[in-house]
């Protein structure tokens, strides 16, 4: 009688444990680098807001003879973008200007919402936007602000943005 010889073939314990820790481990560095583009796509959404916020705050001083002027935005703090939906009787609104106003993409109705603060709300002779960005920095911060005439106290720690 002949004896059969038993062939095995597959792959062992170990080597299935091999392959499968290296694709944990492709898996891990393909979402970290997803993660830091989404962090980037906000941060260039971020700019985009910014630029359509000065210009459209530019072109209601230019028809209006001043800056924005809404009920909230009467101190030196500074507050949510969304303010500028709140507007003052008599005042022409914003909205008309820029509608929707944005918000950012990731703290809305936050305190680090992009933030509005306006000098002598009487003639609305100054503005800054605040900005908060999450994978770029300005001088060693995430946050940056912007505007016209932008005064040294508003945010006194917080750098200008460089866009």
């Amino acid at each position: 009688m002949k004896k059969k010889k038993l062939s095995m073939s597959g792959f062992t314990l170990i080597e299935l444990l091999v392959v499968i820790a290296i694709i944990g481990l492709l898996a891990s560095i393909v979402i970290v680098s997803v993660q830091k583009a989404a962090a980037n796509a906000r941060d260039a959404k971020r700019m985009a807001d910014a630029k359509s916020l000065k210009t459209a705050i530019e072109m209601y001083a230019n028809n209006n003879k001043g800056y924005p002027i809404c009920s909230l935005c009467d101190d030196w703090m500074g507050h949510s973008i969304t303010a500028l939906n709140t507007f003052a009787a008599g005042i022409p609104p914003f909205t008309t200007y820029l509608s929707p106003i944005p918000q950012d993409p990731i703290y809305k109705n936050t305190n680090d919402d992009y933030q509005y603060v306006l000098q002598n709300p009487a003639n609305g002779s100054a503005y800054a936007l605040k900005i908060k960005f999450e994978s770029r920095t300005f001088a060693g911060s995430s946050y940056c602000k912007t505007g016209s005439n932008v005064l040294g106290n508003w945010w006194s720690t917080v750098p200008n943005c460089d866009f």
